[in-house]
């Protein structure tokens, strides 16, 4: 089993203090966490399943506010029935595109895929948005960085931003979702821009929907949620997530946001949604990554939500 542990920009997205630490030697970090014993917490530990990463440093002062970038993407990329890693390195070093080999080994592809970038990315997430069966992939980026769209031919990533459509004014863009929420068959993009100044009437650059032949148009105000993302002029949306949480038979969005301003959002099944936040029971205070399921066996859907700075 590999464990994967993820903090993907966490750093700039809490309550205004800044931590500063300094690294005086090099570490070297497995993503699977390293070495071929099991802990009491059942977790088995693996090493030289080639997932190793290395950063180095000699004395340089790490400021949170300067590694808010990062991110992992889960899912099998080029079919082959497993599971294949992409790993976005921040300013640090490129990203990396991790082939399962289908042994419990992993080999870096990203310069055989188009995919060693390197930027302030964040948040990459996988989706087949041209239906034809194999995952293509978005990268978020942050500090005004790059961002891309990536059509996947046979295994190679082809940019296909520019014919997108898809233009984000946003500095920072930490996730994405996938998501056919017009029912038109094809995925639609909801994209998180902590950070980012709006006002009223805005559009957020949130939903991005898919029209069927390569292109997106940006509907976060046709979709009604644009109005209420909002708050005080700036959007604090970290991570979207789907779920059918009234049981209505439509999935409905829940947006994790930072500074007390997560949201929920009904689909009315109509291309609209409507907001549906009970800030008596919906309490996180910096909101960041999350996650649905029904942890306690009930039935219906629950909505883990990391914070910090609590």
């Amino acid at each position: 089993m590999v464990a994967s542990v993820i903090l993907a920009g966490c750093g700039g997205g809490g309550g205004g203090s800044s931590a500063t630490a300094t690294a005086t030697s090099t570490a070297n970090t497995d993503l699977d966490t390293a070495s071929n014993t099991t802990n009491s917490n059942g977790f088995s530990k693996l090493s030289g399943v080639g997932l190793e990463r290395r950063f180095e440093s000699s004395a340089t002062d790490l400021s949170e506010t300067d590694r808010a970038s990062g991110g992992i993407a889960a899912a099998d990329y080029d079919g082959d029935g497993d599971i294949d890693l992409y790993v976005v390195g921040g300013d640090t070093e490129p990203n990396s595109l991790y082939q399962n080999q289908g042994d419990g080994t992993f080999v870096d592809v990203a310069v055989e895929a188009g995919v060693d970038f390197s930027h302030w990315g964040s948040g990459p997430g996988f989706g087949d948005i041209d239906g034809d069966g194999d995952l293509d992939l978005f990268i978020g980026s942050v500090h005004g960085d790059s961002y891309y769209l990536l059509e996947n031919r046979d295994g190679v990533f082809i940019d296909i931003t520019a014919a997108s459509g898809i233009r984000l004014t946003s500095p920072n863009t930490f996730s994405v979702t996938f998501f056919d929420y017009d029912r038109d068959g094809f995925l639609d993009i909801f994209l998180s821009h902590w950070g980012t100044n709006r006002q009223s009437g805005d559009e957020t650059e949130t939903v991005w929907r898919n029209q069927g032949d390569g292109s997106f148009v940006a509907s976060s105000l046709e979709t009604t949620i644009a109005s209420g993302l909002i708050e005080n002029n700036t959007d604090w949306s970290y991570t979207p997530n789907f779920s059918d949480i009234d049981e209505d038979g439509d999935s409905d969005l829940l947006m994790t946001s930072d500074f007390g301003e997560s949201q929920v959002f009904l689909n009315n099944d109509d291309g609209s949604f409507t907001k549906t936040t009970n800030r008596a029971v919906i309490v996180d205070q910096n909101g960041m990554g999350a996650s649905i399921g029904d942890y306690d066996n009930d039935g219906d859907m629950d909505w883990f939500v990391t914070s910090i700075y609590t």
